[in-house]
Order: C-alpha cells, then structure tokens, then sequence
C-alpha cells in the first residue's frame, strides 16, 4: 500500500459566513488519505467559525483529521498565517483562504505526486480569478521559470505572482523562515516569505492544473484600496527582505535589480495616498538605487518624480511630486496583486 505523506491544510478565517461552507467543503472532499485542516478564526465578527464547525462535523466523509482555533482578538492576516504556520506538522504545507475554493478532489493527491516524483521543495500550480458580480472568470497559467533563484526574481519583478495559495510548499523548508516576521502584516504578507523560500528553494515544480479558484467578491479587498499602514508594512517588509538577502545581494544582479523594482513598486503605491499622508511616504526607509530603474514606458518621468518626491530640496515644492504622479497615475496605476 503506497504510504501517503501528511499534508496540512491551512485556512485563514475572519468575515467570509458566506464563503467558507464552499471552501471547507472542497477542501472535506480531497481524496487523500493523510491531510489535517487547520483553521483558525480571527477573532470573525460574524457566525463564519459556526458554520465551519457544522461543516466540519455534517461533511467530512474521509474522516480527515481537523483541528479548530479561536482567536480572543482579531491578530490580522499576517499573524494568523505564523499561528497557522506553527500548526503544521506534516511533509507539505498548502494553504487556502476561506473565501477562495477547489473545485477537484484530487487536487492534493495530484499535487503531492508531482512534488514527490520531482522531489521538489515547492511546486506550482494555475489558478483561477472568479468575478461573480460580473459572471467571468479568467485562468492564469505559470510562465516559464527555469529555476525557484527565477521564480522569486519574478514575483519581485511582477511578472509572476506571489500568493501562498497556489503554491505546495515543503513544511521543513517554509518553517525555516520564520525568523520573518509576519505579526501586524496585512499586506504583501504572502511575499515576504514565499520569495525567500523559493530563492533558496532546492527546486522547483510545476502543477499544471487550475487548483484555487480566486474569489474577487467585493471591493473591500486589499487589491481594492490603498491604506496609510500601509506605509510602515511595507516597510518593515522591505527591511527584513534587505537583511535576509544581504550577501546575496552583492553577488546576484537579478536579485539586486528585482528587489528594487518591487521597492519603486511599493513606493508608487504608497504616493497614491491623499497628500496629508506625504511625509510619511516620503520618509520611507526602502533604500532604493536609482540606478536600477525597473520600469519601462514613463520610465524617466517616475524617475525624476521618485528623485524629486525623496530629495531634501524639494520640501518646499512637496506638493509638486505628488501631482506629477498623480498625472502619472492617470495613466497607469499599478496596484497590487496581493490581498488577504
């Protein structure tokens, strides 16, 4: 009898009542012999924790192992993702989030074959974005990536995308960056850990199968608006991403480049705030090189803006930048692919 290795199922739950039944069932009916579900609910303002208990006890038909935990205060996303995290215990590590679902049962036992025949640290998988408001969904399939050293080099770059969620992880592997710090992360979580991951990542696989269907319900989502914490998350990101790749970053061109386009990145993001929040954008530690501008049309002009906005010369004129950028901005605003 083939031995199946444990797989951990990790669920983020806060506000989705209307959402999680769908979830937990898809994840209930895996055809794998060895997984353990764990949710953890986020201190959820609404019955989402009741209707999952119910579902837990009416539709878990394969006798999956489950495990159940309630938050006294709501800790955030990045927090409830380390909690989860230190619930793992098995080979591999999948996450999903509670308002997102499969629509395979074989999708753990498909996903698990490909890392265990590669021997993979990571493997990665197509997704699926579902508009329900608008009846449309859309496949993303993964480009090509030679290598996980690529792969990071690309989600840092925006040319691939960092969720957790469609991505089987090692578990010995993932835990090894915990030294990360996710607590009081609401934003670009995900990319603080999965990049250093599949950096240093033995190799790297690919499923090629849509796994998680990717619910975009509502315009509350974190691809929806632009927040002041923002500002020191994505600082605080940034500086232990800069500590985590300090050697690395002076002997690997593609990194050093990529990194700085996700800091340009952060920062646009960011300028985007009304400008009573200026200084506090304009004193974001991201230590970025000018000479390593990533980006290709207007190029010059976020140049100048990004020099002019961040020069101690121009505190007279802080209004000046900001209204070159939002003229940017009209014409292309790029916001971020990442949500809880």
């Amino acid at each position: 009898m083939k031995d199946y290795p444990q797989v951990d199922v990790l669920i983020p739950v806060y506000n989705v009542a209307r959402f999680i039944e769908k979830c937990l069932i898809s994840v209930l009916e895996q055809n794998y012999p060895n997984l353990h579900i764990v949710l953890v609910n986020d201190a959820s303002p609404d019955d989402s924790m009741a209707i999952a208990r119910r579902v837990a006890e009416e539709k878990n038909r394969y006798k999956h192992s489950i495990e159940l935990i309630d938050c006294k205060q709501n800790r955030g996303i990045g927090s409830v993702r380390q909690l989860l995290l230190s619930k793992a215990t098995g080979k591999y590590v999948l996450f999903i989030d509670s308002d997102d679902y499969w629509d395979n049962p074989l999708v753990v036992k498909e996903w698990v074959d490909v890392a265990e025949a590669g021997n993979y640290s990571v493997v990665v998988s197509d997704y699926c974005h579902e508009y329900p408001m608008r009846e449309d969904s859309v496949i993303e399939r993964i480009k090509n990536f030679s290598s996980g050293k690529e792969f990071a080099c690309q989600i840092l770059s925006s040319v691939q995308e960092g969720y957790f969620w469609n991505k089987l992880f090692l578990r010995e592997d993932l835990q090894k960056y915990t030294h990360l710090d996710m607590k009081g992360i609401n934003f670009w979580e995900d990319m603080l850990l999965v990049v250093p991951v599949l950096y240093y990542a033995n190799s790297v696989g690919y499923y090629p199968k849509v796994t998680v269907h990717y619910l975009h319900h509502s315009s509350s989502q974190y691809t929806a608006t632009i927040k002041p914490n923002y500002i020191g998350m994505l600082g605080i990101i940034f500086e232990q991403l800069d500590n985590q790749f300090y050697t690395d970053l002076q002997k690997d061109k593609q990194l050093w480049e990529s990194l700085n386009h996700a800091k340009y990145r952060a920062f646009y993001i960011v300028a985007l705030l009304p400008y009573k929040y200026y200084k506090q954008v304009r004193q974001m530690e991201l230590h970025i090189s000018p000479n390593s501008y990533p980006f290709g049309r207007g190029k010059q002009l976020k140049k100048f803006t990004y020099r002019l906005f961040k020069s101690p010369l121009t505190m007279p004129l802080a209004i000046f930048p900001m209204k070159v950028y939002e003229l940017i901005g009209k014409l292309k605003v790029e916001k971020s692919p990442y949500r809880v």
